[in-house]
Parts: structure tokens; C-alpha cells; sequence
């Protein structure tokens, strides 16, 4: 079973995907976590291509387009590595514990021949209606009642999902989080099994960000218990960094500890690449 965890991200994503990167050797230890080219500057494309596990744009996709329509073309980045599951984390999360390992005693229980996904649901609401109301719910004639479900972290089984993501995008209007709808009607089209994740164990977003906290073990805690991904979106503040050669935006935890906590990641991560 080829299980392929990947992420993607543009110019201003750079020194986030730095965090990520670090933060998954660190926490996922023996793992690969393949980056996708949305549009970094050919300066930062250097620093990522020194591994591996940096995956092109493929030649066919158009140039400077909304990097959510790279993301929605996933299966053309991963492709040639042949993946029977994918485990995705968007570049504005970071895993603060067993990420990796949670995820596949997930796949291990999956029972055979069945598309299926693990996943969160949205964390501003719990069906179209509240979660995405400036969505494309006519486009797609939906019941707006429907779940919705965040695609910021995801484990799948489905490369059918996956192609007809990367087609069907392009027709939706560009609205709203564009790329996250049409992921979601795909779900509800194909009648994709969901086992639905925990947000506050898999995907700590939004006004929860505000509970994050750090120990005097240095471990990361969402209201003082294990967590496993914090995604940063809704709360957070822009902080421009200079590290090094490096100068940029992060998005940085509302908490100076965790910020610290995200910096020296960020160190970490640029001194493995500068050596």
C-alpha cells in the first residue's frame, strides 16, 4: 500500500512550509512529506529541489493561476509515485504530535474496495449553509444542509475524487473557498465513505487557536491535551521574520510561547537547508 502525504504552496507560503517540513520530520519520523510547486519563486524553488520530495508543476498546467486551482490538480503532482492513499495537510499547518502514526492506524482499519476519506468537518459550521455561505451551493445545486467538510487535512482513498477534482474546478465560479466546495460535492457526488476526524485532535483551527498552549516539556496542547495538527487559519497574526537569508511572512500563533515554538522550527528547518 503506497500511502503519500503531501502539501503545496506559492511565494508567500515559503517559510510556513518551512515550519511544516520541520515540524513533520521532527513528529513523523521516517516518513517523506512531498512538497507541490502552487507558485514559489524560482529562488525558493532552489532551496526546496535540493530534496526529492519536491514535486514540479507538470508542464500542462497553466502559469500564475490561484494556487487553490494547483491544489485541486493534485493528482497531476502525484501521479508518477502511484499513490493508493493520499494524506494531505495544507502549508499553513504543522503537526505538534504523532500525526504520521494516528493516520495509519486509520488506513489499517479501512476496510478494502471502498472510496473513503478521513476528515474534519468545517469548524465555522457544520453543513454548507453555515460553513460556507458564499459558496458555489447553486452552482452545484446542493442541499445546503449537507456537511461540509474542511480539505485543510485529509486522508483518502479515492483517485477518482482526486481526478475529477482537477477537472471539475474549472468550471466552478471563483468564489468563496472555491477549491473546498467543489472537494466537498465531489464527496457528496460519488457518496464517498467519511469517517469523520475530531477537530480538536486532527485539524485546531479558528477561535480554537486561542486554547493552544505549550508545557513545561515544550509539548504543544489544545485545552491542555494532546493534539496533532494546528492549522492556521481565522486566528493568528502576520509577523514578518528575517532569518538568515530569509526575510518573510508568517502566519504566528496568537501565544508567544507557541510563537517561539513556530520560530525555532523555522530556524531549524533553515539551517538544514543552508548548510
Amino acid at each position: 500500500m503506497n500511502i503519500i502525504y503531501a502539501t503545496g504552496g506559492n511565494s508567500k507560503f515559503f517559510l510556513m512550509t518551512g515550519i511544516l517540513l520541520q515540524a513533520f520530520k521532527t513528529k513523523c519520523p521516517g516518513r517523506t512529506l512531498h512538497v507541490c510547486d502552487f507558485g514559489f519563486s524560482d529562488e525558493q524553488r532552489d532551496i526546496l529541489s535540493q530534496s526529492e520530495t519536491f514535486l514540479s508543476k507538470p508542464s500542462f498546467l497553466p502559469d500564475n493561476v490561484h494556487p487553490w486551482i494547483y491544489k485541486s490538480s493534485l493528482i497531476h503532482y502525484l501521479a508518477p509515485l502511484s499513490p493508493d492513499i493520499v494524506i494531505w495537510l495544507d502549508s499553513d499547518c504543522f503537526p505538534v504530535g504523532p500525526f504520521a502514526d494516528e493516520a495509519e492506524k486509520i488506513v489499517s482499519n479501512w476496510p478494502d474496495g471502498r472510496d473513503i476519506i478521513a476528515i474534519c468537518q468545517g469548524k465555522l459550521g457544520k453543513n454548507w449553509q453555515l460553513a460556507s455561505p458564499n459558496s458555489n451551493i447553486a452552482h452545484f445545486n446542493i442541499d445546503p444542509s449537507y456537511p461540509y467538510y474542511n480539505s485543510g487535512v485529509w486522508i483518502l482513498r479515492s483517485n477518482r475524487v482526486l481526478n475529477e477534482w482537477a477537472s471539475e474546478v474549472e468550471n466552478v465560479p471563483k468564489i468563496g473557498m472555491f477549491e473546498q466546495d467543489t472537494f466537498n460535492y465531489l464527496l457528496s457526488k460519488h457518496n464517498i465513505e467519511i469517517q469523520q476526524l475530531d477537530n480538536d485532535y486532527w485539524n485546531v483551527t479558528h477561535d480554537s487557536l486561542k486554547h493552544v498552549t505549550i508545557n513545561h516539556e515544550g509539548k504543544v496542547l489544545f485545552k491542555n491535551k494532546q493534539t496533532l495538527i494546528i492549522h492556521l487559519t481565522g486566528v493568528y497574526k502576520d509577523l514578518q521574520v528575517s532569518i538568515g537569508p530569509f526575510k518573510g511572512t508568517i502566519r504566528a500563533m496568537i501565544s508567544p510561547e507557541v510563537m517561539n515554538f513556530q520560530l525555532q522550527l523555522l530556524k531549524e528547518w533553515i539551517i538544514s537547508v543552508t548548510k
